[in-house]
Formats: C-alpha cells, sequence, structure tokens
C-alpha cells in the first residue's frame, strides 16, 4: 500500500512539474502565433506603405506628426507621437505611413487571442494554421489592407479596440481600460464602440469591481492628450485650434471646427441608410460571421459574442452618423473593426473545423487568402511604383505664385500638401496660404499674423467670403491667386488663369500648358491601381478642364480632358459608373463619374464639338454607347460645363 502511494505521489510530483513547464508555452501559443502572422505580413505592408505626401488627411496627420504638432480634431495625440517618433528615426514619409502598417499588422495579435479564447487549437497545427490562415484573409481584405497601408488613425484605433476587447475577456480590467484610453487618443468613436463591448465582458465577468478598474485604466490611458496644449506653446509645432488654453482645448476636444459635420436629423440619418443600405447590409452579415464564431466555438465565450456583438453594431452606427458621403474613403476605416471580428469569427470556426476534419479546411481558406490578395495587386503595384502626385501638384503651385502672393486653397487635394510643404518642409515660406475652410478659424489668422508680421487681419464678417474680402483688401500690395478662378469671382475680383493657378489680374498673359499636361501625364502613370489617387488625378483634371472651358479656352480644356483620359482608363474595368476600390465597393457614388472614360469621353467630343471639330460628335456618340443607363443618367443630369 505505501508503495504504492509512493508511486502515486511521484507520477503526481512528475505530472505537476510537467503541467508547470508546459502551461507557459500553452498559455503564449496565441501570443507567439499572432506575432508570427504579424511579422510575416509585416513585408508586405512596407511595399504597399506610402513613401510621401497621401491623399486626403494625410498630408494633415503628417504634418502634425514631424512637427509634433496638433492634428484636426479631436487631436489624435497617440497617432501624433507614435508617426512623429518614427519620422525622425526614419524618412519622414515612410516613418509617418509605419504609423498604419504597424498597427495593422499587430492587430492580427489580439485577433488570434480572441480566436483561441472562442476555439482553442489544443497545440494542433492544423488548426493553427487554418486560424492564421483566416486572420490573414481578413487582414488582407482590401477595405482593411488599404486603410491599413495609407496614413489615417483607423488601423492604430482598430489595434486599441480589439486589444482592449482581448484584454477584457482574459480578465484584465485595467489593462483594457487602458487600452480603451489609448483608443481614445486615436479616435474617440472607436474607444466609444469598443467601450461598450468591453463593459459588457468586464461587467458580466467581473462585476462592478472589474468596470471600476476598467474607468481608472482609461483614465490612465488618456495621458496622450496632455501633449495637446504642450504642442500649442510654440509655433514651431502646426497645432490645429491652438489649444494653450482651457476653453481652445475644450474646442479642439469638442470639435468646434467641424460642428457643421456634427449633430444628426433625421433626412441625415435618412439619405445615409438609403446610400449606404446595401454595404451596412453587407457589413452587418460580416458581423454576424464573428459573433457566430464567437459563440459556436469548442468554448462558450457568451459575454465575449455579445460585446463583439455590440462593438461592431456601434461601428454601423458610427458610419451612419457620418455625413452622406459615400465617396469619402475614410468612411471604409470605420469598418476596419467589423472586418476584423469578422475575421476572428471565421477563424475560430476554420479551427474548429479543422480540428474536426482535417487539413483540407486549411486548402480552402488558403483560396479565400488568395482572393483578398489578387484584389490588392492593383494597390501594391502603385505604390510599389510611389506615389508623389500630391507634392508635384504643390510643387507646381508655388512655382506658378508670385513672390509673397495670398494663395487661396480650396481643396484637400492641393490645399493640405502645400500647407505640409511650407510648414514641415519649409518651401516657399514668403507666400500666405489661406485655407478657405479655416476662414472663420481665429486661431489660424493668428497663426498666419505670427508667420508673416507684416499682414493686416481683419476678422469682421458675417461669412469666411466676406472675411476673405476683407483680408485681401487690408493687404493691396500683394498679389492674390486661387486654386480655382470662381473663388476669385465670387470675392468680386478679376481673374485669369494659369496652368494650375487663377491670377488676381486685370489683363490676362498666355501661359505654357505643356506643365499641366506633363504633370498630369506622369500622375496617370504613377496612379494606375491606386483607386484613391485615380479619383484625385480625375478630380484634379476636370477641374482644370473646366476653369479652362469658363474662361473660354475649349482647345485648353479639349487638351487637359485628352491627356487625362489615358490616366482614367484603368478605371473603366471595375465598378458601375467606373469606380474601383475594394469590394464590396463601401464607396461607390455618382461622383465616381469623374473617373469614367465614359464621362471623359463625353466631355472631350462635347468641347471639339464646339470648336467645330467633327470628331467631336463621334466622340459623344461612342461615349453614350458604352456608358451604362446610370451613367447616361447622371450625364444627362450634369451635361460638360456645370462642374460637379
Amino acid at each position: 500500500m505505501s508503495g504504492a502511494v509512493v508511486l502515486w505521489s511521484r507520477a503526481l510530483v512528475t505530472q505537476a512539474l510537467a503541467t508547470a513547464q508546459e502551461a507557459p508555452a500553452a498559455r503564449s501559443t496565441p501570443l507567439r502565433d499572432g506575432l508570427a502572422l504579424a511579422l510575416a505580413l509585416l513585408p508586405l505592408g512596407c511595399v504597399a506603405a506610402s513613401r510621401d505626401l497621401d491623399w486626403l488627411d494625410g498630408p494633415e496627420l503628417a504634418l502634425a506628426a514631424v512637427t509634433f504638432g496638433v492634428a484636426h480634431p479631436p487631436g489624435a495625440p497617440l497617432h501624433t507621437l507614435f508617426a512623429g517618433t518614427l519620422s525622425r528615426v526614419l524618412p519622414a514619409g515612410f516613418g509617418v505611413a509605419l504609423a498604419s502598417v504597424l498597427p495593422w499588422c499587430l492587430a492580427a495579435v489580439p485577433a488570434t487571442v480572441l480566436a483561441e479564447l472562442a476555439c482553442p487549437a489544443e497545440g494542433r497545427r492544423r488548426a493553427r494554421v487554418a486560424r492564421a490562415l483566416a486572420l490573414t484573409a481578413a487582414l488582407l481584405w482590401p477595405a482593411v489592407f488599404e486603410t491599413g497601408t495609407r496614413v489615417e488613425v483607423y488601423a492604430l484605433a482598430s489595434l486599441g479596440a480589439l486589444s482592449a476587447l482581448a484584454l477584457a475577456a482574459l480578465g484584465r480590467p485595467l489593462a483594457a481600460g487602458v487600452a480603451l484610453g489609448l483608443t481614445g487618443c486615436s479616435n474617440p468613436a472607436f474607444a466609444l464602440a469598443a467601450g461598450l463591448g468591453v463593459a459588457v465582458v468586464v461587467g458580466g465577468n467581473l462585476g462592478v469591481r472589474g468596470l471600476a478598474r476598467t474607468f481608472l485604466g482609461g483614465l490612465l490611458g488618456l495621458l496622450p492628450y496632455l501633449q495637446l496644449p504642450w504642442a500649442a506653446r510654440s509655433d514651431a509645432h502646426f497645432a490645429w485650434g491652438a489649444p494653450d488654453t482651457p476653453g481652445r482645448f475644450l474646442a479642439v476636444l469638442l470639435a468646434k471646427d467641424y460642428q457643421r459635420n456634427v449633430g444628426l436629423t433625421t433626412g441625415h440619418v435618412a439619405t445615409s441608410v438609403g446610400r449606404l443600405a446595401g454595404h451596412v447590409a453587407a457589413a452587418a452579415g460580416a458581423l454576424a460571421v464573428g459573433v457566430a464564431g464567437l459563440a459556436l466555438g469548442r468554448r462558450r465565450a457568451p459575454w465575449l459574442a455579445v460585446g463583439a456583438g455590440l462593438l461592431g453594431a456601434a461601428q454601423l452606427v458610427l458610419l451612419i452618423g457620418n455625413k452622406p458621403l459615400p465617396h469619402n474613403p475614410d468612411l471604409q476605416g470605420y469598418l476596419v473593426p467589423v472586418a476584423l471580428l469578422a475575421g476572428i469569427g471565421f477563424a475560430a470556426l476554420s479551427a474548429r473545423a479543422a480540428l474536426d476534419r482535417g487539413a483540407r479546411v486549411s486548402l480552402g481558406v488558403a483560396l479565400v487568402v488568395s482572393a483578398a490578395l489578387a484584389q490588392d495587386v492593383p494597390w501594391l503595384r502603385a505604390h510599389a511604383r510611389g506615389i508623389h502626385f500630391p507634392r508635384r501638384l504643390a510643387d507646381a503651385a508655388f512655382a506658378e505664385a508670385p513672390r509673397g502672393a495670398i494663395v487661396l486653397l480650396e481643396s484637400d487635394g492641393l490645399g493640405v500638401p502645400a500647407l505640409y510643404r511650407q510648414e514641415a518642409e519649409a518651401a516657399r515660406p514668403d507666400l500666405v496660404l489661406v485655407p478657405v475652410g479655416l476662414a472663420s478659424s481665429g486661431w489660424y489668422w493668428a497663426r498666419l499674423r505670427a508667420r508673416h508680421p507684416s499682414l493686416r487681419v481683419v476678422l469682421a464678417g458675417r461669412d469666411r467670403y466676406e472675411r476673405l474680402g476683407r483680408f485681401l483688401d487690408a493687404n493691396p500690395s500683394r498679389p492674390v491667386v486661387s486654386e480655382r478662378s470662381a473663388l476669385l469671382n465670387r470675392l468680386q475680383r478679376p481673374a485669369c488663369e494659369g496652368a494650375f493657378l487663377a491670377l488676381q489680374a486685370e489683363r490676362c498673359e498666355p501661359f505654357d500648358v505643356r506643365a499641366r499636361l506633363r504633370l498630369l501625364e506622369a500622375a496617370g502613370r504613377e496612379t494606375e491601381g491606386d483607386w484613391i489617387g485615380e479619383r484625385a488625378l480625375a478630380s484634379q483634371a476636370w477641374s482644370l478642364a473646366e476653369e479652362s472651358g469658363q474662361r473660354g479656352s475649349l482647345g485648353l480644356a479639349a487638351a487637359t480632358l485628352a491627356v487625362s483620359l489615358p490616366a482614367m482608363a484603368p478605371a473603366a474595368r471595375a465598378l458601375p459608373l467606373g469606380a474601383r476600390g475594394p469590394w464590396p465597393a463601401f464607396l461607390q457614388s455618382e461622383l465616381d463619374i469623374l473617373t469614367s472614360p465614359t464621362y471623359t469621353l463625353y466631355g472631350l467630343g462635347h468641347l471639339l464639338a464646339s470648336l467645330g471639330d467633327p470628331r467631336g460628335r463621334l466622340l459623344v456618340r461612342a461615349a453614350e454607347a458604352r456608358g451604362e443607363p446610370a451613367a447616361r443618367a447622371w450625364l444627362a443630369r450634369n451635361p460638360p460645363g456645370s462642374a460637379p
């Protein structure tokens, strides 16, 4: 009997020692698998990363980062600090882009942990491979991949949201709260959505005490917001809103500069739902896959499934709550957490199927990965070549502007890159850059006065245009140029067209159009496959052509459209109205007709016919013959000569 007890005790001790040695490895398997997947994706992300000024908000976020300033409200201090640090140890453009690429890669870590919580792989290689492939498919899906490889805050915010949910599910409420706070330092809307999911998970598992610890962690995670008043103390930092006083700090947090975009109305919601109904339905279906995968795994995780469902549903509500602009590519950023949750659920289901049915499941999941990657190829090719059009457009405008000129800027495509070139790289410090959208913001006028002490700034006026007019009247010795002559006309000033800018002048001089055509030709080759770049190029080409047409230079307008036509041709092969982009096409809208050769052919034919060229009617008929019904209807409502 005593011998049996000794043998049993020895066996028990041996088993305990073996368990103690194996347990850490078992616990770290999801972490190791997630990090391995992130490392495997990193080279692909680096190839696709922006290397220069990006589109839309990219240059403005880069400006805040490289100057350690303040980005547009509500500030995004975590992105500024992270991207700014990377821009100091790497080439600035690539360093700022890595602030999206690295979070995109690292999202594989909390995603793997969450999939493991729902369906443990049990150390089986085939289950781990199936799970990794499913998560790879989610991370490579174009809407996720493209958002994670351009300069934006959404990849960083998505990483924070998933990390908060994973830490809550692991029973670490304080750390989950810190992750929530850091998410709020990237995008407060994402933090709000993730907070709902985390509250359910923590409250369901740990109760009120856990929620209190989460709240405390959230306060700690918000500490990067102290960077805003620090940045506003020096003019060396481009600090949006100059938040150096409690009032201005609160104004940035509450996005006072964007009040026209804040607030919901019944009509607003109805318009958003109508325009995005199909896309929201597709995203809701993807979210259902994610919730089902978390709920139906081998390990029951009801609170986690409910929390993930709330997080994803809140993201969809935020999407609808945005201004109804389906042509805005930032809207897909709000759906990145939804797509990743769908991937997590898919990964859990794939791991379970691999455990039950063998390695054939991995082959099927690999086909999904291939389908996702195939859609990314045009984007990869474009970014591997390098995108430089925003910088070249800003430099072309700078080269045309007279010394000491006041430059009125209307579009993000030119205005924000121009601000970056001057503020971050000290290009043309003599120019007074006035973005029309900031004409109602007192802080920007104060910044202009600090940069140009000789300026007279008059802040009186009923609206931004009256204020601009009085500002120009107060500085009559400075030449005035504008991105579009229509703005000068609105300010009741004579305008003459140039290659890239309109000059306030009574008498117009001829200019060399070849610079415009060379830039458009180069941009067309450069942006092919970058669907955001194609749209930006099309908008710029049409803007220049419309300017020429309205000034009576029909031949010049026709030349501009003729050169832009080959650049727009790649946009014809994809979605209705010529739109390109990730599938599902969250961003499709009527304005995508601008990137369609159908509309360009129609406009070119119309202009040639106006010039008496018999080829004009042939091109108009060709455009009508190849156009989709929706395109023809749009053309009927918006004939050439009426700029959209």
